[in-house]
């Protein structure tokens, strides 16, 4: 949907609800309003999934037909280097959309592929020890990127994720890669929280509210 669509059917689902408040809300606080409301949008929808472990982290197959317009392939030269449990590979997305829940990540050397095993930082170590759950690939996050223990030299990596949608803005005419079925989700949502915050009440409160989401 185009911007001006989101903004206007958000002012007639609001005022249909009876909110007479809406017309003084800002578009740029409306802006603000709906990119929250499209990131919860998406961490529902992801977490609606089954057979998934916490953050997205799974070896399962995840169906993500509903935000597969936000689903990013990147592949990636591997350096190797220093990391946290000694000398292993760095993934860094610095330059690429911001992750918001990796789906799978993939290691190659020549024509072989192995699918690594993406874990949380404090199950690392037990892991590594672990004879039973033990791969030849792991991966863990950081704070900033995915680390890379593998027991044969890696040349590649395929990361698969879902990006943060971009942020919609009235100013730019900037919209965001949702689809029209999503969008009209995100709208109710939106109006729903409006409501909330408002309730019937002064501009001032909305505004002061809207500014500290």
């Amino acid at each position: 949907m185009k911007v001006k669509e989101i903004h206007n059917e958000f002012m007639l689902l609001a005022q249909q609800m009876g909110m007479k408040s809406v017309r003084a809300i800002l578009p740029e606080e409306l802006d603000r309003l709906i990119n929250l409301e499209a990131i919860e949008y998406v961490k529902d929808v992801f977490s609606r999934k089954g057979n998934r472990e916490l953050d997205g982290i799974s070896d399962n197959v995840i169906r993500l037909s509903e935000l597969s317009s936000l689903h990013t392939s990147i592949k990636l030269e591997a350096e190797q280097g220093d990391i946290m449990f000694g000398t292993g590979y760095k993934i860094e997305l610095n330059n690429y959309a911001t992750p918001m829940f990796y789906t799978s990540v993939y290691s190659f050397k020549g024509d072989k592929s192995y699918r690594c095993r993406l874990i949380d930082l404090d199950l690392v170590s037990e892991t590594m020890n672990d004879y039973h759950s033990k791969s030849i690939v792991i991966c863990y996050k950081t704070e900033s990127n995915i680390e890379v223990i593998a027991t044969f030299e890696i040349d590649k990596f395929l990361v698969n994720y879902i990006k943060y949608p971009t942020p919609i803005s009235i100013t730019t005419d900037t919209t965001n890669e949702l689809s029209d079925i999503a969008m009209k989700e995100v709208i109710k949502r939106a109006v729903n929280t409006y409501n909330a915050i408002s309730n019937n009440n002064s501009y001032e409160k909305v505004s002061n509210e809207l500014s500290k989401l």
